[in-house]
């Protein structure tokens, strides 16, 4: 594994879909990144053309979930405007599998609505902060979901990292909020994985 060594980073598996790319079976191919130490999962179902729908990653979720391995899904959103997640099948995903901490990666202020709703039917939805700049936005989820629904992220090397570090560092939050924002959040899910 690349990172062997670094106990600061930990490995984290692209996963497409299983059906056409020679993968393993989703039980074994899980089992496999447990004992390669790989403690999360990331798909991007725009960029790579696929559906999260049960139909087509019920299996591989539901691996994922038994697990306990945290999924970071990435539509590879470019402007906050987009209308690029499918929140329907979003919504399946987590309440079909409960127990599978879902991360939304670089999610915007273009879609609070639709979010917000996903978020308070789903506790296990949570959301990446890399490009959310909502005025407000950090303090509003903790109050709203709570503080271990944010994880900590700037998008680096594609993005400049100095934007998402002040939005949490400057946020009202509490200093104990920032602190799981920043890191004991994400701590916190890759100490369940495997239990």
């Amino acid at each position: 594994v690349e990172v062997g060594g670094e106990s600061r980073l930990h490995p984290c598996w692209v996963l497409p879909p299983p059906h056409t790319s020679g993968l393993p079976q989703a039980e074994r191919l899980v089992g496999e990144m447990l004992e390669k130490g790989v403690r999360a999962g990331r798909m991007f179902p725009r960029e790579q053309v696929f559906s999260i729908a049960d139909w087509s990653m019920g299996g591989l979720l539901a691996a994922l979930e038994q697990a306990r391995l945290p999924l970071f899904l990435d539509f590879n959103r470019q402007h906050w405007s987009e209308e690029i997640v499918p929140w329907d099948h979003l919504l399946g995903l987590c309440q079909r599998h409960p127990h599978l901490p879902v991360v939304l990666v670089h999610e915007s202020f273009g879609s609070l609505r639709d979010l917000f709703a996903v978020m308070e039917r789903c506790q296990n939805l949570l959301l990446e902060t890399s490009y959310f700049v909502p005025h407000h936005g950090i303090e509003e989820v903790c109050l709203r979901f709570g503080r271990e629904r944010l994880l900590f992220g700037t998008g680096m090397p594609t993005y400049e990292g100095g934007g998402p570090i002040g939005n949490v560092a400057l946020s009202g939050a509490s200093e104990e909020a920032k602190r799981l924002v920043a890191g004991d959040n994400l701590r916190r899910l890759l100490a369940a994985v495997g239990r």
